[in-house]
């Protein structure tokens, strides 16, 4: 219980409370990449692997170069979306979160080249991870973000940026690309 109390109800309260107050944007953002990534990377994989019949026991019967190579990979992967997490904070001083968004248009750092940087970075991670894993299912997720990202989020996003930034988002989807 208190594992719990330290891990998920206090980061919680705190990330509910400066959201609310908007403070201590660095915090905010470091704790909901946190989360996400704990969710996407740890719990989601955890569920797809015992609901597949896969294990972690394949990256235990690699030869240990090709698991810290395939892990290293992986980090660059992770880089993509942290670093647009950051530019999120720093340039747009809000975070990811709908319910705590950017005051400013980001279009710097890997907005500069991506309109969807995080949502390459996940679909990158799943499937790099799933890979690694030797679990088709989980690779499988990866491509499930691609449908909800196109789908779902891109429509969605693009209405509310839209609406929030008029010509000064226009102009800039018309200079980078969803996904390339």
């Amino acid at each position: 219980e208190i594992l719990c109390i330290v891990l998920a109800l206090m980061p919680g309260i705190a990330l509910g409370r400066w959201t609310a107050e908007r403070r201590n944007l660095i915090g905010r953002s470091l704790l909901q990449a946190a989360g996400f990534a704990g969710m996407t990377l740890l719990v989601l994989p955890a569920v797809v692997l015992s609901q597949t019949g896969g294990s972690i026991d394949v990256l235990l019967a690699r030869p240990t170069a090709v698991t810290l190579i395939g892990v290293q990979v992986l980090f660059l992967f992770a880089v993509i979306g942290l670093s647009a997490v950051q530019e999120l904070a720093v340039r747009g001083r809000g975070t990811p979160l709908p319910q705590d968004p950017t005051l400013r248009l980001v279009y710097s750092g890997p907005y500069a080249y991506l309109a969807n940087p995080m949502q390459v970075s996940m679909v990158l991670l799943l499937f790099g991870l799933g890979v690694l894993m030797g679990s088709m299912p989980l690779a499988g997720a990866g491509l499930m973000v691609i449908v909800f990202s196109a789908g779902l989020a891109e429509w969605h996003e693009g209405l509310v940026l839209e609406e929030r930034f008029g010509a000064l988002y226009i102009a800039w989807r018309q200079q980078v690309r969803p996904w390339m």
